[in-house]
C-alpha cells in the first residue's frame, strides 16, 4: 500500500497457473471501474464505513455484471459478496 501511495497509482499483482505469473489456459479478463471518490474521513463511524462499503460492493457487482458475458465461462455465474 505504501509503494501504491507513493506512486499514486494501484498496483496489481496477477498470477496464473501454478500460482505463477505465467498465462493459464483460458482468456482472463481485467476491468477497472471508474473512481469512487471517496473522502477522506478521520474517524469514520460505523454508518460511513458501511455506507461506502455499499457503494464499493454495488460497482464491483456492476463491473462483474457488465463484463461476464465476454467470457464464456463466466457467462452463468453470479457473483457473491458476503
Amino acid at each position: 500500500a505504501d509503494l501504491s501511495r507513493k506512486l499514486g497509482a494501484s498496483l496489481t499483482w496477477f498470477w496464473g497457473k501454478y500460482h505463477l505469473p505465467i498465462p493459464r489456459d483460458h482468456m482472463l479478463l481485467y476491468a477497472r471501474g471508474k473512481p469512487l471518490g471517496l473522502p477522506h474521513i478521520p474517524e469514520p463511524t460505523n454508518a460511513d464505513i458501511d455506507k461506502y462499503h455499499a457503494l464499493y460492493v454495488s460497482e464491483v457487482k456492476r463491473l462483474f455484471e457488465s463484463y461476464k458475458e465476454k467470457l464464456p465461462q463466466y457467462k452463468h455465474k453470479q457473483l457473491f459478496i458476503d
